[in-house]
């Protein structure tokens, strides 16, 4: 699994771990309608990873990965939620797209605003 480049997986209903693309050199990640992801926190280890999209998955805890995460630059979610709310580790990378939350801190507008002025 050391040279896989991209991965996309969709509408897996049993409990989902993330862990072993750690050491992978994943560069695209699409996860579609998988409800049963055990963590998102181990994508901030998958050291080559530059773009993550996320489409009605399990409910994120928190973007703490984004801001460990050393080569990510897009990701965008939709029909996903951030519990947190916190979406200030988003205004690091270069491309963000979400539907807006009144939960969150920022509007997908803010962001790529915020974005466009660096």
């Amino acid at each position: 699994m050391k040279c896989l480049r991209s991965l996309a997986l969709s509408n897996i209903s049993s409990k989902l771990s993330l862990e072993a693309l750690e050491n992978t050199r994943v560069e695209y990640l699409d996860l579609e309608a998988c409800r049963k992801i055990s963590s998102y926190g181990c994508l901030g280890k998958v050291k080559h990873l530059k773009t993550l999209l996320i489409g009605s998955c399990a409910r994120i805890e928190n973007l703490n990965f984004v801001s460990d995460s050393e080569s990510l630059e897009v990701f965008r979610f939709v029909n996903t939620r951030i519990a947190s709310g916190d979406l200030s580790p988003l205004l690091k990378l270069k491309e963000v797209a979400f539907f807006d939350n009144r939960d969150y801190s920022h509007t997908e507008e803010e962001i790529n605003a915020a974005i466009a002025r660096r």
